[in-house]
């Protein structure tokens, strides 16, 4: 448009160029507004948690939730539901579900898995956009199956559930920078901890390779964790529990292999008897973080560090939050851009962040549920028949981006949540990396290059596509419907600016 281009005319009606100009700014506002709320994402960098995201409610009972992001900046949630169908146990049907977001937007949450026994769920997205998920099933063994990112919320698009090995439940799965998979898991038993790898987008699978055996024949290792440096150093810790019940913790203990998962170090007690639920996270120059839970009665989280690899540890440093202790779920760590680590647990049914920088913690900060009717306000714990929250979980995305989700169980409305929520960091941010491609086919099943296990003869089901009752805020599927009241404003605000700024004109 140059500068000499008459005024527009409509039917006798003169519209200056500012008004044109006020009409599309008033539009694009307001369809930007509509667009971003309710997406979940934190403010600008260094922000507090962003307002939580309702993904799923419920009155079954949810457990277990896992996050994982790719490399594309997509954030991936699972979690275990469990639907009693009878009077006894056996009777009850379990399934993991699973919803992703995209640029602020929630899918509709699916069920990917359905058994009698499947539990404790555990993903990762490699290099190629395939999601891996993992989980413990019939007969204590672990199973596996992945599918395209795309196409992740229909649950035809899943791969045929696979063995992997005869565990003892909640294993981890990891992918490396260099989109190599990493699984560790508890060996049944006193058999110690399993890792295998994979280089080939899960296609085949390393022969099984035991990270340490249990200290003793009566303790059996469980809560296994791994964190790959940026060195390529493997770092594993679990925790060891009496048999034959699996009770009291025995101790917390740490390995890592330089060498690809080939080989391990002697493992090294980090913490004795009456802690449990380890984690781990790796940076740069060596540093490694180890947090862990004080059981019930002994209270608070617990940290301790190394600044070559693991080689040499810190003394244990207190985390005080405010509640009794108790075995929530392994404390949450990760490792942003600029070297802070950071930390997410529950405790006194209350989410609790915290950040170590300059070899210091900072005092535990309260991160809010969704729903804070009837709670509270400062660090008073949080009586369990008013709210129950436990097993919160944190991913990293694009080195700045701390992504928390947990379940918010409310018995006197007989219902569960699953809230996520974020927190954008000062830390420089890495850019969304496109998915390598050919992909590879999802749907043939993964092999081991070699294997001494045999297979159950029970297998979990495969589901047939079917969507949830529920659609969380902000999901895919009302998009559309997002944006009208913003546009119903937008058109309002264009009227009424209009009518203050037509002026007739004499048609000639």
């Amino acid at each position: 448009m140059t500068t000499s281009k008459p005024a527009y005319r409509t039917a006798g009606i003169r519209a200056p160029r500012s008004l044109l100009l006020a009409i599309g700014c008033a539009f694009l506002t307001a369809v930007l507004l509509q667009l971003t709320a309710g997406a979940g994402h934190a403010q600008p960098s260094g922000s507090s948690w962003s307002k939580p995201v309702l993904l799923f409610q419920s009155s079954d009972s949810i457990l277990y939730p896992d996050i994982t992001v790719d490399e594309e900046g997509g954030v991936h949630v699972f979690w275990q539901l469990e639907r009693a169908s009878g009077n006894s146990a056996q009777s009850s049907q379990r399934m993991i579900y699973y919803t992703r977001e995209v640029n602020g937007r929630w899918s509709r949450p699916s069920d990917v898995v359905a058994s009698q026994s499947a539990s404790l769920p555990t993903a990762a997205v490699d290099h190629f956009g395939t999601i891996h998920l993992f989980w413990n099933g019939e007969g204590s063994a672990e199973f596996t199956a992945s599918a395209p990112v795309n196409a992740a919320v229909l649950a035809g698009a899943w791969s045929e559930p696979t063995f992997v090995g005869n565990g003892n439940g909640n294993a981890q799965v990891v992918a490396d920078g260099t989109g190599r998979l990493h699984l560790v898991y508890p060996g049944s038993g006193a058999s110690g901890v399993v890792y295998q790898t994979s280089v080939d987008g899960g296609a085949t699978w390393s022969f099984p390779v035991t990270v340490a055996t249990t200290a003793g024949a009566k303790q059996s290792a469980n809560f296994t964790r791994l964190a790959v440096g940026p060195d390529g150093t493997i770092h594993v810790v679990w925790t060891e529990f009496e048999l034959p019940n699996g009770w009291p913790p025995t101790g917390v203990y740490y390995s890592h292999s330089i060498d690809g998962g080939k080989t391990w170090s002697n493992p090294i007690q980090i913490a004795g008897p009456g802690f449990d639920q380890a984690n781990v996270a790796a940076g740069s120059n060596g540093l490694v973080h180890v947090a862990w839970n004080g059981m019930s009665g002994i209270q608070w989280r617990y940290d301790r560090w190394s600044s070559d690899n693991g080689k040499a540890w810190s003394k244990a440093v207190v985390l005080k939050t405010p509640g009794l202790g108790g075995s929530e779920g392994p404390p949450q760590l990760a490792v942003d851009e600029s070297g802070m680590v950071h930390l997410v647990t529950t405790d006194g049914n209350r989410v609790w962040y915290a950040f170590w920088k300059d070899g210091q913690w900072s005092r535990p900060q309260y991160v809010p549920s969704g729903n804070e009717a009837g709670i509270p306000p400062g660090d008073t714990p949080v009586d369990a028949k008013t709210r129950h929250i436990e097993q919160a979980v944190m991913a990293l995305s694009q080195g700045r981006r701390l992504n928390v989700v947990f379940w918010d169980e409310r018995d006197r409305q007989n219902r569960t949540d699953v809230w996520y929520t974020s927190k954008d960091l000062s830390a420089p941010a890495t850019a969304p990396t496109p998915f390598s491609t050919p992909s590879p086919a999802v749907a043939t099943r993964p092999t081991l290059v070699a294997s001494a296990v045999p297979s159950p003869s029970v297998s979990p089901q495969k589901r047939a596509d079917s969507e949830a009752s529920f659609t969380p805020a902000g999901s895919a599927t009302d998009s559309n419907w997002a944006i009208a009241p913003g546009v119903a404003a937008a058109i309002l605000l264009v009227g009424g600016v209009a009518l203050g700024t037509i002026r007739y004109v004499k048609v000639r």
